[in-house]
C-alpha cells in the first residue's frame, strides 16, 4: 500500500500508544480501517521505523539520566549531613530503568515482515 498523510497520522498516534479505537475516532475512520492498515506490511514497516526511533530516543534519555543518577548517588554518599534515603532510592530507580530492554519491535522492511508472516503460518501448520 502506498502510505498517505492519513496513514502517517495513524502511525504517529499508534506510536504514542493510542488504541485502534482512539486512532479511528481522531481520524474519523472506522476502527476496522485502522485494523486493516495495521495488517498491511508497508504500514507495519513504517510504524516499526517510528517505534524504533522512539525507542532509540528513550534509550538516549535514559543514558543521560543514569549519568545524573550516578552524580546524585555520589553527592549523597559524600555529604554526611544530607539524609540520603529518598535521593538514593530515586537514583537507583533511574538506574533500574536504564536496564530496561524493550522486546523486538520488528523489521522495517515490508518484504521481511511478509516473509516472517509466511514462516509463522508455516510453523503454525506444523503445530509449532
Amino acid at each position: 500500500m502506498k502510505l498517505n498523510a492519513q496513514h502517517h497520522q495513524a502511525i504517529t498516534l499508534l506510536s504514542e500508544g493510542l488504541t485502534n479505537k482512539s486512532v479511528a475516532e481522531k481520524l474519523d475512520v472506522a476502527q476496522e480501517t485502522v485494523s486493516r492498515w495495521k495488517a498491511d506490511y508497508d504500514f507495519q514497516a513504517e510504524l516499526n521505523k517510528v517505534l524504533n526511533a522512539n525507542h532509540a530516543s528513550s534509550q538516549e534519555k535514559l543514558r543521560h539520566l543514569s549519568s545524573i543518577a550516578l552524580s546524585t548517588i555520589e553527592a549523597v554518599l559524600l555529604d554526611d549531613e544530607t539524609p540520603p534515603r529518598d535521593k538514593v532510592t530515586a537514583a537507583f530507580k533511574v538506574l533500574e530503568i536504564t536496564r530496561f530492554r524493550q522486546g523486538n519491535i520488528g523489521s522495517t522492511n515490508p518484504a521481511a515482515l511478509e516473509k516472517q508472516a509466511q514462516d509463522d503460518k508455516l510453523l503454525d501448520s506444523y503445530g509449532f
